[in-house]
C-alpha cells in the first residue's frame, strides 16, 4: 500500500456517521487528541535529542521509555489524521502503515546505532522497547544520569513539523465541501 492509495482512502470514503452524530464527533475528538498529542511528544523527544543523533546515546525523558519516540508519536499522530476525519478505520489503517514504514527504517537505524554505540547500544536495547512504550515506563520515572543539552533551534524545528499533522483538520472540511457539492463521490462509507 502507497501514499496514494492512503490519499485516495481519504477522498473517496465518508465516515459513516454524519456529522453532528455523537459517535463522528467522538472519533474526531480522539482524532484532535491524538494530533496534540503527536505534536507534544515530539517536541518532548525533540528537547532530549537537542540535535545530538549520532554524536551521543540519548537515554533519558521519552528515550528511556521507547528507543524511537519520534516515530512512536508520527504514528500516533498518522492515526489521529484517520480519526480526524471520523473513521476508526481510516484511524487503524494509517497507524498500521506507518507502523510498518517506521520498522523497516527503525531496522536500518539500529544497524546504524550498533555501529555508532556498540555495547552501550546494545544494553539499551535490552531494557527500552523498540516501538511502543511498556507501561512501567511510561507511569515511573527511570533513573538516569544524563544530562539533557536542550537546543530551542532543535524543538523549534521539530515543533513547526509537527503542526503539518494538523492540517488535515482544515483539510477535511475541504473534503467535506467537495462530497457536500458532488464535485467528488464518495464511494464507500467507513467506520
Amino acid at each position: 500500500m502507497s501514499s496514494p492509495v492512503l490519499v485516495s482512502l481519504v477522498l473517496f470514503t465518508e465516515p459513516t456517521w454524519a456529522d453532528g452524530d455523537v459517535r463522528n464527533e467522538i472519533i474526531r475528538l480522539l482524532g484532535a487528541l491524538a494530533l496534540l498529542t503527536c505534536i507534544a511528544g515530539r517536541c518532548w523527544a525533540a528537547l532530549h535529542i537537542g540535535g545530538q543523533k549520532n554524536q551521543q546515546l540519548i537515554t533519558s525523558g521519552p528515550y528511556a521509555r521507547t528507543r524511537n519516540p519520534l516515530y512512536f508519536f508520527s504514528t500516533v499522530g498518522l492515526a489521529g489524521v484517520g480519526l480526524a476525519v471520523g473513521s476508526i478505520t481510516l484511524g487503524a489503517v494509517f497507524f498500521c502503515f506507518s507502523y510498518l514504514v517506521f520498522s523497516y527504517v527503525i531496522e536500518r537505524e539500529e544497524r546504524t546505532l550498533e555501529q555508532f554505540f556498540a555495547g552501550e547500544y546494545r544494553a539499551y536495547a535490552l531494557i527500552v522497547p523498540r516501538f511502543f512504550p511498556s507501561l512501567s515506563a511510561i507511569l515511573v520515572e527511570p533513573q538516569t544520569t544524563d544530562q539533557a543539552v536542550y537546543k530551542p533551534h532543535a524543538l523549534r524545528t521539530t515543533f513547526c513539523h509537527a503542526l503539518l499533522f494538523l492540517l488535515p483538520i482544515p483539510l477535511y472540511n475541504v473534503l467535506q465541501y467537495l462530497h457536500g457539492n458532488g464535485i467528488i463521490t464518495p464511494l464507500v462509507k467507513l467506520y
